[in-house]
């Protein structure tokens, strides 16, 4: 019988195999959550500039809520390859995956409302919630605290990735910006609906190495 290490790299393995397929769904996806997001932002901030910063903490939410569903559904099809089910997975844990993102995003926006460091260290010790409730069939509060325990042993790699990838969604935004200003929300969008694909296959291999070990 294999062990949780073994399976661990099987599946590592098998992760640009089954990549594909999932990303010609995420990624339009993600362009059109991003633009709707950006468009509404900017109709509070115009017509209501008194919730600007509500809108920009109800903005920031959303796309770690998007960053979260990316990587509960790139999950699926990497860990479900071998049985060829992913969509089942997805099925059988999408309510718990929604209340564990609601718990998640609440403690994660009290937080940010308490004082700004408190939010950013529950939303990154909290990161590894999609996999731990795909994996271990743990759901609320529960998968949240099962994630910062695997956090705690690779955190300022989990850091590092966090800071990498925020560099890359800026660097990715500002150039589209350059080619095409005109269309810079749109820019913006496509950014983020390029980089968080590639952002939730980097924190499921660093929670496959790192989760047998905590």
């Amino acid at each position: 019988m294999q062990t949780y290490a073994e399976r661990s790299a099987i599946h590592l393995s098998q992760l640009g195999r089954t990549a594909a397929k999932p990303l010609l769904f995420l990624v339009p996806l993600f362009f059109f959550f991003h633009l709707a997001m950006l468009w509404g932002q900017k109709v509070v901030a115009g017509q209501f500039p008194i919730w600007a910063q509500v809108g920009e903490l109800l903005a920031m939410l959303a796309s770690i809520g998007l960053s979260m569903f990316g990587c509960f559904v790139l999950a699926a099809y990497y860990y479900e390859a071998e049985q060829k089910q992913p969509v089942k997975a997805i099925k059988n844990q999408g309510r718990a995956f929604l209340l564990t993102t609601v718990i998640y995003l609440s403690l994660t926006a009290l937080g940010f409302l308490l004082f700004v460091v408190p939010g950013i260290l529950i939303g990154l010790f909290g990161i590894f919630y999609p996999f731990v409730l795909l994996e271990h069939n743990k759901k609320g509060l529960e998968a949240v605290k099962t994630s910062a325990r695997v956090v705690k042993s690779c955190f300022f790699k989990v850091v590092l990735c966090y800071i990498m990838f925020f560099l890359l969604f800026i660097a990715v935004g500002t150039l589209f910006v350059i080619l095409w200003p005109e269309y810079s929300m749109a820019g913006e969008a496509a950014a983020g609906a390029l980089v968080l694909p590639i952002e939730a296959f980097f924190y499921y291999s660093l929670y496959r190495k790192s989760s047998f070990n905590s």
